[in-house]
């Protein structure tokens, strides 16, 4: 859930002008993405490694998203070209099997 105080007008005046943005980047291919822990049922804690690259963030995001993971939190790290972004997700364990398996076919 999102809490704001602009108006849907206004917020879909805005999701309009950076969609151009998006689709500049062009996908990423992370070096691993690897189950950390599940501390709790249908929590799960995922960490994505590879070479920094324009769009990397929001190629996780992405990715998350497109396997219907809802994020908890997030904590981006970037050491020079090399990052490491780990996200606390909520959802189910098939689609957890998902993303880690996308990632296995894509390497």
């Amino acid at each position: 859930k999102v809490k704001t105080r602009v108006s849907p007008h206004i917020l879909s005046k805005h999701i309009k002008s950076v969609e151009g943005e998006l689709k500049k980047f062009n996908p990423i291919r992370f070096k691993s993405i690897k189950l950390v822990d599940s501390p709790n049922k249908n929590e799960w804690i995922i960490r994505f490694k590879g070479e920094d690259q324009d769009g990397a963030l929001v190629g996780a995001v992405q990715m998350l998203y497109d396997n219907d993971l809802e994020i908890i939190w997030a904590r981006v790290h970037t050491w020079g070209d090399i990052l490491e972004d780990v996200f606390s997700v909520l959802g189910s364990k098939e689609n957890v099997n998902k993303l880690l398996q996308a990632n296995e076919l894509q390497n």
